[in-house]
C-alpha cells in the first residue's frame, strides 16, 4: 500500500485528454473545490477550507496535513486500498466516488468536520489521471462517529458503507420546515407556500431563514443544494 498522499498523486497517469473531462466546464455552475493531477492542483474558485484561503493552500499535502492524524491516516489508506481495488474494473469517468467523513484542525483553532466527495475523472491504462473533489463543511452537524466512508462505482458495492452523520439533516429541521423545504424544492415561491399551508408569507420567509441559519447556508439555491446531497429528498 501506498505511505504517503505524495506517492499516491505521483502513481497518476498523465493526463489523457481523450478520457479527460474539465469538471469545472462541466459543471460550471457546481464546480468542486478542487483537482489533483499528477503535475497539478488547482482551486476553481476562491474559497476556505478549514479556515485558511485557498491562496494558502499550495497543494493536496496540505490539505492531508490539516486532518486530525487518525484521520489523515484513515482517510489515506482508504483511498489508497480503494483505487487498488478499483484496478480489478473497468472504471469511466465521472463514474467513481468515494466519501469521507474527517476532521480538519483550523486556523483559527476551530476543530472542522468535513464530508468528502473525490471523484475519479481521466482513467488512462488502468490508471487515474485526474481526481475532482468537494468538501462540504458539516460541523454544524456536530458529528461523532468518524472515519466513516462509501465508495461508489463499478465493485463499490463490496465497499458500501453508510456515513450516519449524513442522515443528522433530518434531525435538524421542524416538520412544518420539512413541508416548506419539500414545497420549495418543487419551485413554490413563499406566496404560493403560504397560500397551500394556509399560513402568513412571514412566517414561511421567517421559516425559510431559520432553515438557512439552521444548516449555515447563504441562500435557498445552496439550501436545496445540500437538502440534496444529503438525501433528504
Amino acid at each position: 500500500m501506498l505511505k504517503s498522499i505524495t506517492s499516491y498523486v505521483q502513481s497518476f497517469a498523465s493526463l489523457a485528454k481523450a478520457t479527460y473531462i474539465d469538471p469545472f466546464d462541466f459543471a460550471p455552475e457546481n464546480p468542486p473545490t478542487y483537482e489533483v493531477k499528477a503535475d497539478e492542483f488547482r482551486f476553481p474558485v476562491k474559497c476556505k477550507v478549514a479556515g485558511y484561503c485557498s491562496d494558502e493552500i499550495k497543494s493536496v499535502e496540505q490539505i492531508y496535513d490539516l486532518m486530525v492524524p487518525e484521520d489523515k491516516e484513515f482517510s489515506l489508506d482508504v483511498t489508497t486500498s480503494a483505487m487498488e481495488h478499483m484496478k480489478g474494473f473497468v472504471v469511466r469517468n465521472i463514474e467513481t466516488r468515494l466519501d469521507i467523513l474527517f476532521r480538519m484542525k483550523g486556523k483559527d483553532g476551530k476543530l472542522y468536520c468535513y464530508h468528502r466527495k473525490g471523484i475519479i475523472n481521466g482513467v488512462f491504462d488502468g490508471r487515474i489521471a485526474s481526481n475532482f473533489t468537494y468538501l462540504d463543511d458539516v460541523t454544524w452537524m456536530q458529528p461523532t462517529n468518524f472515519r466513516q466512508w462509501r465508495l461508489g462505482g463499478p465493485g463499490g458495492n463490496i465497499f458500501d458503507f453508510e456515513i450516519p452523520e449524513i442522515r443528522i439533516f433530518e434531525q435538524v429541521f421542524t416538520l412544518r420546515e420539512f413541508d416548506i423545504l419539500k414545497l420549495l424544492a418543487r419551485g413554490f415561491s413563499s406566496n404560493d407556500i403560504a397560500r397551500a399551508l394556509k399560513i402568513s408569507k412571514l412566517t414561511v420567509d421567517t421559516h425559510r431563514r431559520n432553515m438557512r441559519n439552521k444548516v449555515d447556508v447563504s441562500n435557498t439555491a445552496e439550501l436545496l443544494f445540500l437538502a440534496k446531497e444529503m438525501k433528504v429528498f
